[in-house]
């Protein structure tokens, strides 16, 4: 139905975005339209069961922050019903669309990715090119709704982020370079969504070696991200599995140079390494990591909270909070963390089993890895990871009964 294909669209489109491009970013408004898109598609086209585990999941999450504002003698009821919902939406984006999320997920990236090659190249060739960037993302400057955050980027025009540009007045000159951010807030946060767009579409069509994935490996190289480098790297074994495997007396030594000669062979790449760890306070990544782990050994089960007005919300609004693993760990403690990584290594395990007969838990790991560099973990699109063995089977569901209306005489 046209319908349901249109629903499905904007579902994914709006989990993508809200996530992570900045004209939908920070508006809970958009949050709210993608839930109740994704609740009528609910309504009209699923059997209306819901999930024990993606419940207990949700419920879990709620609880544990109630906790929290009871320990510190302050409830944060907006905060808490922001993050229901957008669990709940990232749930029913899944449950709606089904293996549609998946087609429909590299079908968008492949679009963003060929127009970020485009305006990269445009900004690489370009000389002094930012007064033309700015002039054409002038119309994209206002946002529908009012954004929740003091400085929201406006130097886009929605499909693409010209945030890359700014890398050239980087204090150090071997670390200045145009950097691709595709429509997404940095470099950083776009290699995070290419390389799932890498793994779903190895899911989809059983390789990465087609014109999708190699428009996907260009974009992940023009984001110059030390991190999504790792993971990238860390991802071919995987992703190109038999060739690994039929090779690997040939491949191996040669991945293991391709890796030194990366970190350690180019310049922009072994700096910003060096540069980073050597940072001692809390807005580099390591020292935010330091500064996210000693919250969380202080409470560790259940955590600091994620409202702004608690201390761990004031200590991370004062620096950069780019550490997803360990803000997770210190905002929601080590049961939420414990029951999503469950989530997501069974969802990957069960989508193993069911299209490729393989296991694939190790994407886990790098997922970790491009999450140590970005707050996905309370992104709806990043939540929705948990809830993918919804793919492949439906158990211990809870049913909704439709309302029975009674005729007055």
């Amino acid at each position: 139905m046209i319908l349901k294909r249109v629903l499905n669209s904007i579902s994914v489109f709006l989990l993508i975005a809200v996530s992570g491009i900045p004209f939908f970013m920070w508006q809970l408004p958009w949050v709210l339209v993608g839930f109740m898109i994704s609740v009528v598609s609910f309504l009209l086209y699923t059997d209306r069961k819901l999930d024990g585990k993606a419940l207990a999941f949700i419920a879990a999450a709620i609880v544990i922050q109630i906790f929290q504002g009871l320990y510190d003698g302050q409830l944060y009821w907006p905060t808490y019903f922001g993050f229901a919902i957008r669990m709940l939406w990232a749930y029913l984006a899944i449950k709606t669309t089904k293996a549609i999320f998946i087609k429909t997920y590299v079908k968008i990236l492949y679009f963003f990715a060929r127009v970020s090659l485009f305006f990269f190249a445009a900004m690489a060739i370009v000389p002094n090119s930012e007064a033309l960037f700015q002039t054409i993302s002038a119309p994209f400057g206002s946002f529908i709704f009012k954004p929740d955050t003091e400085n929201p980027q406006n130097f886009h025009v929605i499909i693409y982020n010209f945030h890359g540009y700014y890398y050239t007045k980087q204090l150090h000159e071997e670390r200045a370079m145009i950097r691709n951010c595709g429509p997404f807030w940095e470099p950083g946060a776009f290699i995070g969504f290419l390389i799932f767009a890498l793994f779903f579409l190895y899911l989809n069509e059983g390789t990465i070696k087609n014109r999708k994935g190699a428009v996907f490996v260009i974009a992940i190289i023009t984001t110059f991200s030390t991190t999504g480098y790792i993971a990238f790297f860390a991802c071919l074994p995987i992703l190109l599995h038999k060739e690994f495997i039929k090779y690997r007396v040939v491949i191996v030594p040669m991945f293991i140079i391709m890796i030194y000669f990366s970190f350690f062979g180019l310049e922009f790449l072994s700096n910003k390494i060096a540069y980073e760890s050597k940072r001692e306070d809390d807005k580099s990544r390591f020292g935010a990591a330091v500064r996210d782990l000693s919250y969380f050994f202080e409470r560790p089960i259940i955590g600091y909270g994620r409202n702004s007005n608690t201390d761990y919300g004031k200590a991370i609004t004062e620096g950069i909070a780019t550490n997803g693993v360990t803000t997770c760990l210190a905002s929601m403690g080590i049961i939420y963390f414990a029951y999503y990584s469950f989530l997501i290594l069974y969802s990957f395990k069960q989508l193993g089993k069911v299209y490729l007969k393989k296991r694939i838990m190790l994407i886990y790991l790098v997922y970790m890895l491009i999450s140590f560099s970005e707050v996905y973990y309370s992104l709806p699109f990043f939540i929705s990871i948990a809830f993918l063995y919804i793919l492949t089977k439906q158990k211990n569901v809870v049913h909704i009964k439709k309302p029975q209306l009674s005729m007055a005489h």
